[in-house]
């Protein structure tokens, strides 16, 4: 008993270290801009600060494909889900480089 105590202690320490430290740390190779991050920070945005858990779902080869602005051709991915009762995509744009510089939850109406 005392050694499933000892696992289960050890797996729950692991699990929260890997929540606590996510902002600072890579999903599958997946980097987060400063500009991710400092939203990903704001707790009073949910739109942007969502659990760190849903980033686990990304899969590029779900992905569609944009061109942004400056000519950069980019990573769509939109995992369907909710917050708090409302519907919506966890949204995510990453360059083929890995770094994600758009992280949000967009609202279906």
């Amino acid at each position: 008993m005392k050694f499933v105590a000892i696992i289960l202690l050890s797996i729950l320490s692991l699990a929260w270290g890997e929540i606590s430290n996510s902002i600072d740390t890579t999903t599958e190779g997946i980097k987060y801009t400063d500009k991710v991050i400092k939203q990903m920070s704001n707790t009073a945005d949910l739109n942007h600060s969502f659990p760190i858990l849903i980033d686990k779902y990304i899969n590029l080869n779900d992905a569609t494909y944009i061109v942004g602005g400056d000519n950069v051709k980019r990573y769509l991915v939109e995992i369907p889900g909710s917050i708090n009762g409302r519907s919506g995509v966890f949204e995510y744009i990453i360059g083929f480089d890995g770094w994600c510089n758009h992280r949000f939850f967009k609202e279906l109406k």
